[in-house]
């Protein structure tokens, strides 16, 4: 702590280049830009959803980004990407902004990325945010849910355990037989495409599982990028085959979409993970 006391007083910009999806969070680039110190890093961890882009006019970027967020399988490949792209940034944009000074010997344009990101990164990133978040979010509902499970001798608890397990043995029959969407056309930015799925339910009912349309954009490699889940409802079927609908859209962005169906537990009490408990469509 005490070097990094000092190493973060110290310096103008802060380097960090972890190979993506290998960043676990990014808290020493935190802690830097609450010092003033601007990030320049692969857009992984934090630094991924911190980045924005350069809008001329409207906002400075709070830092500058290694890459685009590409990620190959070769990993010889990637690193002369990320080092393409370093080199790049480093000759055609940092180094001229932090030594371009009038005659006051200030870096105006520097200072003034300094601002946004001081301006934009601290009231976002930072510990206060983070524990009022997690207590709004996950720890006073965790501790709702137990008062509830807890009363009446824990009887809620055990109807809760019976249905996990009931879960549980019928799962491995839960199967998505197909799924029906017209993805052989292209779909124009504000149209909407309706989905169906016929899904064996393995002795679970309807009111059991959360069906869901999972679509958004797809990168190079058609991964998910920006993907939502929009839950299906049960429109027809018989005994364990029941057909769910839904429909997604209207798209707001052209570009690369895709989507896929999934089979999760559900429970009227909200404590529904039941791990290992999820079916996609092949």
């Amino acid at each position: 702590m005490t070097v990094a006391r000092y190493l973060v007083q110290g310096v103008d910009l802060w380097l960090n280049t972890p190979l993506r999806p290998l960043e676990a969070c990014g808290t020493s680039g935190m802690k830097a830009a609450a010092n003033g110190v601007m990030n320049f890093s692969t857009l992984d961890g934090w630094w991924a959803e911190a980045w924005v882009p350069d809008i001329q006019g409207v906002r400075l970027a709070p830092g500058w980004a290694i890459g685009r967020g590409e990620t190959s399988d070769n990993r010889e490949y990637q690193d002369q990407l990320d080092a393409d792209a370093f080199y790049d940034l480093l000759e055609g944009d940092l180094v001229p902004t932090f030594y371009d000074r009038r005659a006051d010997g200030l870096p105006r344009r520097w200072l003034a990325r300094m601002k946004a990101a001081i301006a934009g990164l601290n009231p976002v990133y930072n510990t206060h945010r983070m524990v009022h978040e997690y207590t709004e979010r996950y720890y006073l509902p965790s501790h709702s849910l137990h008062s509830r499970l807890a009363a009446e001798g824990s009887s809620e608890a055990r109807q809760l355990a019976a249905w996990k397990a009931h879960v549980r043995s019928c799962w491995p029959n839960v199967r998505i037989e197909s799924v029906e969407t017209p993805g052989d056309r292209e779909v124009s930015v504000g149209d909407g495409v309706a989905s169906r799925a016929a899904v064996r339910l393995g002795g679970l009912s309807v009111e059991d599982v959360a069906v869901e349309l999972y679509a958004g954009k797809l990168d190079a490699h058609c991964n998910f990028t920006e993907a939502i889940a929009t839950l299906m409802h049960a429109v027809s079927g018989e005994g364990d085959l029941r057909v769910f609908e839904t429909s997604y859209g209207p798209c707001a962005e052209s570009g690369l979409h895709g989507y896929t169906v999934r089979v999760r537990p559900v429970h009227e009490s909200d404590a529904t993970l039941v791990p290992g408990c999820i079916t996609w469509a092949d």
